[in-house]
């Protein structure tokens, strides 16, 4: 009887002693989770410009400089938000004058209609999206890259 007291007592304490040395590897992992998760944030803060760089599709009419500091200017005057971009959808211009440079968006140019949070809806040609992305620093929150 002794003997098999000591027996269980020993495996209690060796059962014990693997339950601590688990509790520690979970605590690692839940930090090694939390550190994922922070970098995974990052990148989708970054994914508006990785999507935007893959969009395929009808031309996307590059800007020159002035195109570019003409959409930066829109952003600091709040014409163009800041972010909250909630979805936007893609696809062949309709000849609306673009959000983004006012100049048409015509059918060989890709459209993008991005959707706001707040409810407003701007249009914009490909390259103006794009540039509004990186000037914005904007991420979005969904997308449909259809």
């Amino acid at each position: 009887m002794l003997v098999q007291r000591d027996i269980v007592r020993r495996d209690a304490d060796r059962l014990r002693g693997e339950s601590r040395g688990l509790a520690q590897r979970a605590v690692a992992q839940k930090t090694a989770s939390r550190e994922l998760c922070e970098q995974l944030s990052a990148l989708h803060r970054r994914a508006p410009i990785l999507r935007c760089l893959h969009l395929r599709g009808a031309s996307d009419g590059a800007l020159d400089r002035d195109q570019r500091r003409l959409i930066r200017e829109k952003i600091r005057t709040r014409e163009l938000p800041r972010g909250g971009c909630r979805s936007m959808l893609t696809g062949r211009g309709t000849g609306a004058d673009c959000d983004g440079c006012q100049r048409p968006i015509t059918e060989t140019d890709r459209l993008v209609e991005a959707d706001f949070v707040d409810g407003q809806s701007l249009f914009l040609h490909f390259a103006c999206f794009r540039d509004w992305c990186v000037e914005a620093d904007a991420p979005i929150i969904s997308a449909d890259p259809s």
